[in-house]
């Protein structure tokens, strides 16, 4: 479990810059 806790963490790290990115892409397409 700790392992894959360990990956499911990394996964959002991972991730969390790209999409926050997106986020703020349609906000200023939107705008």
């Amino acid at each position: 479990m700790k392992t894959n806790t360990a990956n499911y963490r990394t996964l959002i790290v991972t991730f969390a810059e790209p999409i926050c990115a997106l986020d703020n892409y349609f906000d200023d397409t939107e705008a």
